[in-house]
């Protein structure tokens, strides 16, 4: 959609600052709104009539903008994400999916109070071969899985090898049995 009307969209583009309107003395507008474009990784400059930046917050401010920002006091969550290559069968899912906790206000404690991965998350599962089949090869099905997690968790490989096999079985429980 955006494409269609007249969007230029980069990926896999670094992006070194964000270029803002100059005032009559040569400084650089401190309102975000007075975007003009952006500075590519190597010195290319881009004009735009918007720039969207899907990165943290004060990383935008701090690194993309050079305005000088606190840290902040508190974060929120991250994700636990998993991208899958599932055998292709019908599991009665659509592209966007679901699978909510029994016990929402545990799943937030452990995450915000507790700090670990919840036992029993709620689990969005999306599906974009679903949409669109030439997402995935024959047979087989583009499956991205994503939990609320605690920010800056770290956790090893093996560990996050083991949640994904809770995560798995936690989807059993709603007769989502993906072959992996």
């Amino acid at each position: 959609v955006a494409r269609r009307h007249g969007v230029r969209i980069h990926t896999s583009t670094p992006v070194e600052r964000i270029m803002k309107v100059k005032d009559a003395t040569g400084f650089e507008s401190s309102r975000c709104s007075d975007a003009v474009g952006v500075e590519l990784a190597g010195g290319e400059k881009v004009v735009a009539d918007r720039v969207i930046s899907n990165v943290d917050v004060h990383r935008t401010r701090t690194k993309l903008l050079a305005r000088p920002s606190p840290p902040p006091r508190s974060l929120s969550m991250s994700a636990f994400v998993a991208l899958l290559s599932v055998e292709k069968r019908d599991h009665g899912l659509h592209h966007h999916n679901v699978l909510f906790s029994d016990d929402y206000e545990q799943e937030f404690r452990e995450i915000m109070q507790d700090r670990k991965l919840p036992r029993e998350p709620t689990i969005y599962i999306s599906r974009s071969c679903h949409s669109d089949p030439s997402q995935a090869p024959p047979q087989q099905e583009n499956w991205f899985v994503m939990v609320n997690a605690p920010a800056h968790l770290e956790i090893t490989a093996d560990e996050a090898y083991d949640y994904l096999q809770r995560i798995l079985e936690r989807m059993g429980v709603f007769g989502i049995t993906p072959v992996v």
